[in-house]
């Protein structure tokens, strides 16, 4: 077989456990909001979490896959996070 190579990123989102996963991106979507001016009125842990956890169920059917995580990214000069299928 060929020897795939995944980016440390995708790395991490395989092996994170859920709690590391959503302290570690929500820490990167606060910290891309402040590099971007961006307000961050209203933003909790919990909301973040819950709005994350409501949008990967939704992707679940559109992606075809049973697990979808986020990586956050700058677009546009906003944050934003990137839908990645797991399986």
């Amino acid at each position: 077989g060929e020897m795939v190579m995944l980016p440390p990123a995708m790395i991490r989102l395989l092996r994170e456990d859920d709690e590391s996963y959503a302290r570690r991106t929500f820490t990167e979507y606060v910290e891309a909001l402040q590099e971007t001016g961006e307000p961050m009125a209203g933003i909790t842990f919990h909301m973040f979490v819950r709005e994350m956890e409501a949008n990967a169920e939704a992707l679940k059917t559109e992606l075809s896959c049973n697990r979808v995580r986020f990586l956050v990214e700058i677009e546009d000069g906003k944050p934003s996070l990137k839908p990645v299928p797991l399986d």
